[in-house]
């Protein structure tokens, strides 16, 4: 999601998350708001990508484009964006402008 100056914002994980593999999927605790999620296999490498260092969408697509079938691999931009947009509205990653563990 490009700034108004044309910059891609970067995104961090929550520092207080806790997850389990449960399979291909994650599931996540959420200390702060007890909620409790399962993420698929692309939502959870999003999110453990996002817990190393800070990550943009074209670094989230070009991870997605590695692991996506061939048929889904023109689809990785539009993936990445709402992979980061909806683990942003559940609060599990932020803007790294925002404190991460807050």
């Amino acid at each position: 999601m490009p700034d108004a100056d044309g910059t891609e914002d970067h995104y961090v994980a929550r520092a207080d998350l806790r997850w389990r593999e449960l399979g291909d999927d994650l599931l996540v605790f959420h200390p702060v708001s007890w909620d409790v999620h399962l993420l698929n296999a692309a939502a959870g490498m999003v999110l453990e990508a996002c817990s190393r260092a800070p990550q943009s969408s074209p670094s989230m697509a070009q991870l997605l484009v590695d692991w996506l079938a061939d048929d889904l691999r023109a689809d990785a931009d539009g993936l990445a964006r709402s992979l980061l947009v909806d683990l942003s509205e559940l609060g599990l990653i932020v803007p790294v402008s925002q404190r991460a563990g807050a």
